[in-house]
C-alpha cells in the first residue's frame, strides 16, 4: 500500500493557488478601470522618456563634432623615372 502521511497537504497546494488566482482575477475585473488608467499612465510616461531621449540624441547628431589638430602626414617621395637613352 502506498503510505504518504503528507498526501492531504500534497493535494491542498493546487486547491490554494486556483483560489488566490480566482481572488485575483475577481479583483482585477472589478477595479478594471483603475488599472486600465494606471497602465495608460505609465505607457505615457514611457513614451515621453522616449522621445526626449531621441531628441536628445539627434540635437547631439546635428552638432558640428570637433576639429581635432591634426599632424600634417609627410608625403612619400615621388619614384625617379628612369628613361633609356638608345
Amino acid at each position: 500500500m502506498n503510505n504518504t502521511p503528507n498526501k492531504g497537504f500534497k493535494m491542498a497546494i493546487p486547491f490554494i493557488a486556483g483560489v488566490a488566482l480566482g481572488g485575483l482575477a475577481i479583483y482585477a475585473f472589478n477595479n478594471r478601470k483603475i488599472i486600465k488608467d494606471k497602465l495608460i499612465c505609465g505607457f505615457q510616461k514611457g513614451k515621453d522618456v522616449a522621445v526626449k531621449t531621441l531628441n536628445s540624441q539627434n540635437q547631439d547628431a546635428k552638432t558640428e563634432p570637433k576639429k581635432r589638430a591634426t599632424r600634417a602626414k609627410k608625403q612619400p617621395p615621388k619614384p625617379e623615372t628612369i628613361t633609356d637613352a638608345k
